[in-house]
C-alpha cells in the first residue's frame, strides 16, 4: 500500500495535503476493486456490460 502512495505521489506530483486527501479517501481500495480481468476473459459484446455492472460503488451508510 505506501508502494501505490509512494510511486502515485511522483508520477502524479501530489503534495502532503493531497497525498492526505487520497489516503483518507482509500484510493488504493479503490484502485484494487478496479482491477478485473474482463479483457482476457469475457466475449467482447458483454465486457461494457460488466464492467458497468461493478463500476458504481453503492453506500448504504445512510439507512439506519
Amino acid at each position: 500500500m505506501a508502494q501505490f502512495y509512494t510511486l502515485a505521489t511522483k508520477k502524479f506530483g501530489w503534495t502532503k495535503n493531497v497525498l492526505m486527501n487520497q489516503i483518507n479517501n482509500k484510493t488504493y481500495e479503490k484502485y484494487l476493486l478496479n482491477q478485473t480481468n474482463f479483457d482476457r476473459t469475457l466475449p467482447e459484446e458483454i465486457k461494457n456490460q460488466a464492467s458497468l455492472a461493478i463500476k458504481d460503488e453503492y453506500t448504504f451508510s445512510f439507512l439506519q
